[in-house]
């Protein structure tokens, strides 16, 4: 019989509301310790370089910095400063991030001229420029022309998962702090000590969530999450009838899936502009505020769809790694733990091509995601090229090119 999987909480996380911005920030315990001497001390350079792959918590400690540098308590999480921060509605904190395949020179420019206006009502203005390794050349140079001579009290904060891919001469200008993903007993903890989760739920939440902080608190808390999660691995089972119709059936829920995810950032949207409007009526420069919060709540919607997908297709791809792990027989720790039987099942005659070439097709998607391919077309490609790779008709190597 299959292990159930713990039950998902369905409460808030066991943490003080007004506690410090710092609070949530897991690992990175010496990079936190250097930002926050930084704040008090009053010396935080002018431009900052956050390097480490994406969902390392770069982001969090990023935004946690621009709400410390605005607050009169240099990050209490409870002030109204510290709270449209968070909300994503603080007038003097911008977020900035590629439209499309790269960081546009239009973009950087926009970016020099708000650097250069006078603050609305913070202490700092803070740029956070997100996936800043993907500024072509041209961009990247309007970028040095800001860091070489800054404007006072401005911060720039840059994410970058590739830094050798920027201009070493914007490199030499910033300050480089270096972000790794946190451990399982990190995450386990956090889990336990921060959110009230059970010992054994939150084992199972960290293997589930292959390690990653936010998904494991979603599928420990949110019993919404844990429910999808289930949906996606009921997947390979359905693809398995071999029909086309199934993996097109399948790849239209994922993306429907990941539109109703959005459905609550909508929301959040409208209250943000709701908030800006109120907060600079006519005042200078509001109209454009609106339209640059507007912009970028496109962009974070697009993200927010193509995250929901790409976790989707994270937990097809564990599916398909722990298969690979029972028929090796060495006896490792299964990304799904509550699934053992299922999987063991499925492991008996499934030849270890077919199942590389799901884990490839997979991992082709997230890529194509990641370039802006169109959202149903690219899982489309991959459910229809496991179900290729599962009746040998096609190998790992050509998936790609499908």
């Amino acid at each position: 019989m299959n292990r159930a999987a713990p039950r998902a909480h369905e409460g808030s996380p066991a943490r003080d509301a007004r506690a410090g911005v710092w609070d949530p920030i897991v690992g990175h315990e010496a990079a936190v310790e250097s930002l926050r001497r930084m704040v008090s001390a009053r010396r935080v350079p002018h431009a900052l370089l956050f390097a480490g792959p994406s969902g390392t918590g770069r982001g969090t400690v990023a935004t946690a910095l621009a709400a410390a540098l605005n607050c009169a308590a240099d990050g209490c999480g409870g002030c109204e400063s510290c709270a449209k921060v968070a909300r994503g509605v603080h007038p003097d904190v911008h977020v900035i991030e590629p439209e499309g395949e790269q960081l546009l020179v239009e973009e950087v420019r926009a970016v020099r001229e708000e650097a250069f206006r006078s603050r609305h009502e913070g202490r700092a203005k803070i740029f956070i420029v997100r996936e800043a390794d993907r500024m072509n050349a041209t961009a990247a140079n309007a970028l040095l022309k800001v860091l070489e001579e800054p404007p006072a009290d401005v911060v720039f904060v840059l994410l970058a998962s590739s830094p050798e891919d920027l201009l070493p001469t914007v490199r030499s200008r910033c300050r480089s702090i270096d972000f790794h993903d946190a451990s399982p007993a990190e995450v386990r903890r956090a889990l336990v000590d921060r959110y009230g989760v059970a010992e054994e739920q939150a084992v199972w939440a960290v293997a589930a969530a292959q390690g990653r902080l936010g998904r494991a608190v979603a599928l420990a808390t949110d019993a919404g999450t844990a429910e999808r999660r289930m949906s996606h691995l009921r997947i390979p089972a359905a693809l398995a009838a071999g029909d086309a119709a199934s993996a097109l059936e399948a790849a239209t829920g994922l993306l429907a899936e990941a539109e109703d995810s959005a459905a609550g950032l909508r929301d959040r949207h409208r209250e943000q502009i709701q908030v800006i409007e109120d907060s600079l009526g006519g005042s200078r420069g509001s109209a454009t505020f609106v339209r640059r919060a507007e912009r970028r709540q496109k962009r974070e919607l697009r993200r927010a769809q193509r995250d929901a997908l790409d976790e989707a297709l994270v937990d097809l791809a564990g599916w398909y790694r722990d298969i690979l792990l029972v028929q090796s027989g060495t006896g490792g720790d299964l990304v799904n733990p509550d699934m053992a039987d299922a999987l063991a099942r499925e492991a008996e005659g499934m030849p270890v091509r077919a199942v590389l070439g799901a884990i490839a097709c997979l991992e082709e998607a997230r890529a194509r995601l990641v370039r802006g391919a169109q959202a149903l077309l690219a899982v489309e490609a991959a459910l229809l090229g496991i179900q290729a790779a599962m009746a040998g008709t096609t190998t790992p190597g050509r998936l790609g090119r499908q």
